[in-house]
């Protein structure tokens, strides 16, 4: 409960907004690989308590922008106001991974009803995307509740190798297809669960770039393309890194 005693301390009233905004990350990450493990053991209570806890997101969103817009009535710094205009943003972004976290839920519901089956590569795929994303977003939680600038850097590179995996996975499904041994409406879903996967490290590397930006005070759109022109050395060995621990992988799964 946010409370609104608390604006005649305005900077104390942002301290208690950031943190809803914490939780309300947390539970967008939770629901996440909740719903992913949905896929491959579907249980209806888990589903029943993602459904519960999107529906406490939808209702964070706006209690929580309600409650850093009247803050923003008060006499506040040019700091303060900036403050609420992040907030405001990040807000929309935890809000975007709950709703694609939702959809990938709704996937594993289709696979439970119409009994469907991914093959024994496709899995392990879809395991490996998984690791993958569930990192990003711990990098991304991690960066924003401790201010830690080292790990914000650290999710544009992991971005990149996910939207990589996410490419070379729908190539080897596109394979699989030809050689008949995917079923069509099974890979269907798969690829709808690779795209909402993708998303949500999408929304996390908009998170990172904007407390990077912040920090470094620098526009986050031009740092993110520069970064990827490949003249950055530590993004460059980052970026390595994780291509040696997820993308690599995938020449193994059969």
């Amino acid at each position: 409960v946010l409370d609104e005693r608390l604006f005649t301390s305005p900077a104390v009233a942002l301290q208690q907004a950031r943190a809803a905004v914490e939780k309300m990350g947390s539970r967008a990450s939770t629901n996440f690989c909740k719903a992913f493990g949905q896929l491959e053991h579907y249980n209806d209570e888990v589903t029943l308590n993602i459904q519960t806890r999107e529906d406490l997101l939808d209702k964070m969103e706006v209690s929580i922008s309600d409650y850093l817009v009247k803050i923003g009535d008060r006499e506040l710094t040019e700091n303060e106001n900036r403050q609420i205009t992040e907030l405001l943003k990040l807000i929309g972004e935890y809000e975007r991974i709950g709703d694609y976290s939702i959809n990938i839920l709704e996937c594993a519901q289709r696979v439970q009803d119409r009994e469907l089956h991914f093959s024994s590569a496709a899995k392990q795929e879809l395991e490996l995307l998984y690791r993958a994303v569930k990192e990003i977003l711990q990098l991304t939680a991690g960066a924003f509740s401790g201010a830690d600038l080292a790990k914000a850097q650290q999710v544009e590179p992991l971005e990149e190798t996910v939207d990589q995996i996410c490419f070379a996975m729908r190539e080897r499904h596109i394979l699989r297809l030809k050689s008949g041994r995917c079923e069509l409406e099974a890979g269907i879903v798969f690829l709808d669960i690779i795209t909402n996967a993708e998303r949500v490290s999408d929304h996390c590397s908009n998170i990172a770039g904007r407390l990077v930006g912040n920090e470094l005070d620098v526009d986050a759109h031009a740092r993110k393309q520069a970064l990827h022109a490949g003249t950055n050395p530590e993004y460059n060995r980052l970026l390595e890194e994780y291509r040696q621990k997820y993308l690599e992988l995938l020449p193994q799964m059969a």
